[in-house]
């Protein structure tokens, strides 16, 4: 019974969706948009994710280990996209209030 309850928690949290570039950037506009972010912040942020990932929501650097769509360090690359975007979100909102903010600092230390 407690499986059955995760299984159907999990399936309910994360809908199976194929997720390729265009459905990520998709998904992660509409965050952008709801996070109060407007079409100037969206470009900063594609290109930051660009750098980072390539779009690749299981990508993952052999050398630092981090992993997903805005590379965390402590990441998992099966952690979901819906939790790679709001962890990422909640990390750039955190540390550089904006993704142009955290845009600028990357293009100037080549990491955020």
């Amino acid at each position: 019974m407690i499986v059955e309850l995760a299984l159907t928690a999990a399936l309910l949290t994360e809908p199976r969706v194929d997720w390729h570039e265009h459905s990520l950037k998709a998904y992660v506009r509409g965050e952008v948009s709801r996070a109060g972010w407007g079409n100037g912040q969206w470009s900063c942020l594609e290109t930051l994710i660009h750098h980072e990932s390539r779009w690749n929501h299981k990508a993952q650097n052999p050398t630092s280990g981090a992993a997903g769509l805005f590379q965390r360090i402590d990441g998992k690359p099966s952690d979901s996209v819906r939790n790679q975007v709001q962890w990422g979100l909640g990390y750039v909102k955190h540390r550089y209030e904006t993704p142009c903010e955290a845009l600028r600092f990357f293009r100037t230390n080549n990491w955020y």
